[in-house]
């Protein structure tokens, strides 16, 4: 299990990309995301030898979703 922080020293309409990369050789452990980001739907860990990223703007509160993987990519 992980848990991905929130970034420090962001500024509103900031944007970053966050890549989640599986070279476990097998399942991840859960991935728990920190307060300020905000998600939609549940988030899929990729397969062994994918990976998967998501994409955050800051509000200047919160970091929102504005884009995600809609699949597994191979690494």
């Amino acid at each position: 299990a992980f848990t991905v922080a929130n970034p420090s020293n962001a500024v509103t309409g900031q944007m970053i990309r966050i890549r989640i990369k599986n070279t476990s050789g097998g399942a991840l452990g859960v991935l728990t995301w920190d307060t300020l980001y905000k998600l939609g739907a549940a988030w899929t860990q990729p397969a062994t030898a994918f990976s998967r990223a998501i994409d955050f703007e800051y509000d200047g509160t919160n970091w929102v979703e504005a884009n995600r993987s809609a699949a597994d990519v191979a690494n």
